[in-house]
C-alpha cells in the first residue's frame, strides 16, 4: 500500500517530505495579544518583538531553502505595526502567505490591502456564535462582534477566510450553530480540542 497522496499538493508534499526539505516557514510574529483566551498557550505576552530586520532575513533563508509557504501567527499579528512591511518582504519573496488572527483589529483598508498583496487565506479564530461564550473565552467584552466584522471585511474585499475553532466543555454545546453558520456562507470551519 502507497503512503503517497494525490493530486498536485500531496505531491508536491510528497517531494518536499521525500527530500528532506523545508515546505512551510511557521513564524509567531509577536505574542502581544489583547485577548486572553482560556486556551492560549503564550504565557508570555509582553516579549519584546523580533525586529523587522531579523523577521525578513529568516523569510529570506527560508526562500533560499526552498520553502514555498507561510503562516504569520501570533499573538495578535494586527498589533505589529510593521505587519504590512512583513507581508510585502513576504510577497517580494513569492511566498504562498496565510495569516491567523482573531480579526478584531481588522479593518476595511487593511482588506483591501491584504487583497492586493494576494494573501491566500486569513484563519480567524471564534469559539461561538453566542456573544456571552465568545467574549467569556476570550475574557474581552465585544470580541466576537469585532472578530465577525474583520471576516465581513474579508469576504467583502474577497479575501479567503476559514475559521478555526477550539472546542472545550465550556463551548462545546455550540460548535454546530457556528459551523452551519459559516459553512453556509462558504467559509470552511475546522474544530480542534
Amino acid at each position: 500500500m502507497s503512503t503517497q497522496t494525490s493530486g498536485m499538493d500531496g505531491r508536491l508534499k510528497d517531494f518536499y517530505t521525500s527530500t528532506g526539505r523545508l515546505m512551510t516557514l511557521h513564524l509567531d510574529v509577536i505574542y502581544a495579544c489583547d485577548l486572553d483566551c482560556h486556551h492560549c498557550y503564550l504565557d508570555e505576552k509582553k516579549r519584546p518583538q523580533v525586529s523587522t530586520e531579523k523577521l525578513i532575513s529568516v523569510m529570506e533563508e527560508a526562500a533560499s531553502m526552498g520553502a514555498l509557504r507561510l503562516l504569520i501567527s501570533g499573538g495578535e499579528i494586527f498589533l505589529r505595526k510593521d505587519l504590512f512591511t512583513l507581508l510585502e518582504a513576504a510577497r517580494r519573496l513569492r511566498f504562498h502567505i496565510r495569516l491567523k488572527t482573531h480579526g478584531g483589529n481588522l479593518t476595511a483598508d487593511h482588506a483591501a490591502r491584504l487583497k492586493e498583496l494576494g494573501i491566500a487565506l486569513v484563519d480567524f479564530s471564534v469559539y461561538a456564535l453566542d456573544d456571552d461564550i465568545h467574549d467569556a473565552f476570550t475574557k474581552k467584552t465585544g470580541s466576537l462582534a469585532r472578530t465577525l466584522r474583520g471576516i465581513d471585511h474579508l469576504v467583502s474585499a474577497g479575501v479567503e477566510v476559514a475559521v478555526k475553532c477550539s472546542v472545550t466543555t465550556y463551548n462545546q454545546q455550540h460548535y454546530r450553530a457556528l459551523y452551519d453558520h459559516f459553512t453556509a456562507r462558504g467559509i470552511e470551519v475546522t474544530f480542534n480540542s
